[in-house]
């Protein structure tokens, strides 16, 4: 299901060239500072394309992602976060193996109703999977910048 309802169209889609990579790490560095027994593994491809928005803006959305993320989490499991290219658009799914007690299907938070908005903002979608086996996802899709490569190893 989506975050939240559709808020109105931006006046002008964001034409900054962002770069995935150094926003991811200092998502996963805030985090693991403060979740020492938790685990965060990030899966960026080398070449990953860059993405059209606004840094601060992707990385918020990046962090209330992973911080929910983390809470639902069982204790001593990973938190895994992996961009990749599907077409025009670079995904970056955010999963975690919930906790048992914790109900699947509760309804979103409001941080992650803003974090959907801001990132339809940004031209991009959020949406969540919850399942009992594979766990919870989220999936943060954003424009790709065509024939712009990350490059890094």
């Amino acid at each position: 299901f989506l975050i939240a309802p559709a808020p109105p169209e931006p006046t002008s889609p964001p034409n900054t060239i962002v770069t995935l990579r150094p926003l991811l790490r200092r998502v996963v560095h805030t985090f693991e500072l403060q979740n020492r027994h938790r685990q965060i593994a990030v899966h960026v491809p080398p070449d990953i394309p860059f993405v059209w928005g606004d840094a601060p803006r992707i990385q918020e959305v990046l962090a209330n992602l992973v911080d929910h993320a983390l809470r639902l989490s069982a204790p001593g499991s990973r938190v895994t976060i992996t961009p990749e290219e599907r077409g025009n658009w670079v995904a970056i799914t955010i999963s975690a193996r919930p906790a048992a007690a914790r109900p699947l299907g509760e309804p979103p938070a409001l941080a992650l109703q803003l974090a959907g908005a801001t990132a339809r903002a940004l031209g991009g979608e959020l949406s969540h999977t919850d399942d009992p086996q594979a766990g919870t996802c989220f999936l943060f899709t954003l424009r790709a910048v065509a024939g712009a490569r990350d490059g890094a190893e």
